[in-house]
């Protein structure tokens, strides 16, 4: 059971980073420098979780499939959130009357912080 939930952890991470990708691009486009902002902060998530995941593991196996269990249903919960205001987010950073050279210094500092918040 713990592999099939981890199975499935690992595919909606997976499908989270490639839409996340499709998801900003109205406002910041889908090139190699969105790209590897996204993988970056999917990356770091994924290191992050499996350090606090192994820890909590080792420290009280018996309670893990509740801890997991509660674990999804709260990243569900987040990126239902994130997906929500990601509208309000792209266009707060990147208004539509802003000037393309304007534009240039926000796209990396504004693609992240969106990568971050879905």
């Amino acid at each position: 059971m713990i592999l099939f939930a981890a199975a499935c952890a690992g595919f909606a991470v997976l499908v989270i980073e490639v839409l996340g990708v499709h998801a900003v691009s109205p406002w910041f486009g889908n090139s190699s420098l969105i790209w590897s902002n996204q993988i970056g902060v999917i990356l770091a998530a994924l290191a992050l979780g499996a350090t606090v995941g192994g820890a909590r593991a080792r420290s009280s196996p018996t309670t893990l499939v509740k801890d997991l269990a509660g674990a999804f249903v709260l990243a569900g919960v987040l990126v239902g959130f994130g997906v929500w205001f990601l509208p309000q987010w792209g266009s707060w950073l990147l208004p539509p009357s802003l000037r393309l050279d304007e534009a240039a210094g926000i796209l990396f500092g504004g693609s992240l912080a969106t990568s971050v918040l879905l």
